[in-house]
């Protein structure tokens, strides 16, 4: 019986599943290198500089983070998750100026506002209260 070759994924959306599956595995390093064969693959697809962007953000890389989430924004301006993320991260350096302006790009109406408001993050909290008045 022959030996069968490695299957090694050639698609942007392969790597960036395997990123993905690295990753729930908490396997960091290699979600890492998918998430960046992925953006090899394809540019513009934002999923893959969102991951990367969250993974910088829990190891406290903020300054990759931000790099990463920028990325999704250029691919994406209306990102929603991009926008949170970089509020978020601007928020754990303290840029609470920063944060807000991200928060504010959000549009109005989607879901992840009200959860993250009830999650406690009081700059977020502002954000919504204030959306809501206008």
């Amino acid at each position: 019986m022959k030996k069968q070759a490695p299957l090694v994924p050639t698609s942007a959306m392969h790597q960036f599943l395997l990123g993905e599956t690295h990753r729930a595995r908490r396997e960091s390093k290699p979600a890492e290198a998918a998430y960046l064969a992925a953006i090899a693959l394809a540019k513009r697809l934002p999923g893959p500089y969102l991951q990367l962007g969250s993974l910088h953000t829990a190891s406290g890389q903020f300054d990759q983070a931000l790099a990463r989430v920028g990325k999704a924004i250029e691919v994406n301006p209306r990102n929603v998750g991009a926008l949170m993320l970089a509020g978020v991260i601007h928020e754990k350096r303290g840029d609470i100026p920063k944060a807000r302006e991200h928060y504010e790009k959000v549009p109005r109406g989607q879901p992840a506002l009200c959860a993250i408001y009830e999650n406690g993050s009081p700059v977020n909290a502002l954000f919504v209260s204030s959306s809501r008045r206008r």
